[in-house]
């Protein structure tokens, strides 16, 4: 299932750090900006939101992922910023744990 391999990858620090890179931009530009808030590495950062993205999501933010990546280009990129646009949405700053390898193992399992 795409989703699990969107979750999957974009756990991967160095993954997540390429696939920033790859979405450019403002939006990019953004999630350094948080990410340096956080006294993270983008990647870091953003691998971290994937892996708390993939213990909390609900039903329904699995399925509204499904909706975003349906039909495009390019869906990991696409899942990717919606994952992430959803989980920083409204960032106060609040703490992030760093996905351990650990927690990596468990997702793939």
């Amino acid at each position: 299932m795409l989703r699990m391999e969107i979750i999957r990858t974009c756990s991967n620090q160095a993954v997540a750090a390429a696939a920033l890179r790859s979405l450019g931009g403002a939006f990019c530009t953004r999630m350094e900006l948080l990410a340096g808030a956080h006294d993270l590495p983008p990647g870091a950062y953003a691998a971290s939101l994937v892996a708390q993205f993939a213990a909390d999501a609900s039903e329904d933010d699995w399925y509204a992922l499904g909706n975003a990546i349906a039909r495009r280009d390019m869906p990991v990129l696409a899942g990717l910023r919606f994952i992430l646009e959803s989980m920083i949405d409204g960032d106060d700053g609040r703490d992030v744990q760093v996905a351990t390898e650990s927690s990596r193992r468990s997702l793939a399992a």
